[in-house]
């Protein structure tokens, strides 16, 4: 079984996007992907670390969110936003990453498997995704719930497609007792799956 859509994932830090991102992958071939892919490398090599040593440093939930050492004083958190928000954007625009992701997508994979993104980013990177596949293959799946509405400390917020015609679909996240695979079954039900 296939998506066969561009699934992103919106909602703050703590919410499970990841875990559901990787439940849709493993029940449903869904191919994951991220806006922050190439952070990942800037930052790396910022901090002069290898890349897969960063990688361990940024899977320590600690590190992720506190202000550290080997980050150069930032949380890796905040150093993304750095690369991100203070870099990047402004000397490349709002759309850059949106742009990068694009070209590493194909139409061969979003029909055979479709893609999810953990995190849905900004609006701003959807469009160059929606403009190479259709609007209509992208669906932004917002949760709520849980603490839902903190995005405290993330550049971040929530990301409504409807003004630029992209489906957008909210999912209550209120019961701890539902599985990831459930939620992701519960998402393909939701768009229509």
């Amino acid at each position: 079984m296939t998506s066969n859509k561009i699934i992103l994932l919106n909602a703050p830090k703590g919410s499970g996007k990841n875990t559901i991102a990787e439940a849709l992958h493993k029940n449903y071939n869904t191919v994951l992907h991220s806006f922050k892919s190439p952070i990942f490398e800037i930052a790396a090599k910022m901090v002069g670390m290898h890349f897969d040593d960063f990688l361990k440093l940024y899977d320590d939930r600690r590190k992720k969110e506190f202000p550290c050492e080997e980050c150069l004083g930032y949380s890796c958190r905040e150093l993304f936003i750095a690369i991100s928000e203070d870099f990047c954007k402004p000397k490349f625009g709002l759309s850059y990453f949106g742009k990068i992701a694009a070209n590493n997508m194909d139409s061969v994979h979003l029909e055979k498997y479709g893609y999810v993104f953990s995190d849905s980013g900004f609006i701003e990177e959807i469009i160059p995704i929606a403009d190479k596949f259709g609007k209509d293959k992208c669906v932004i799946v917002q949760f709520t719930g849980q603490d839902s509405n903190n995005f405290t400390g993330d550049s971040r917020g929530w990301v409504d497609g409807r003004p630029v015609g992209i489906h957008t679909v909210k999912i209550e996240m209120s019961n701890k007792n539902i599985s990831p695979a459930e939620y992701a079954n519960h998402i393909l039900e939701k768009i229509g799956i």
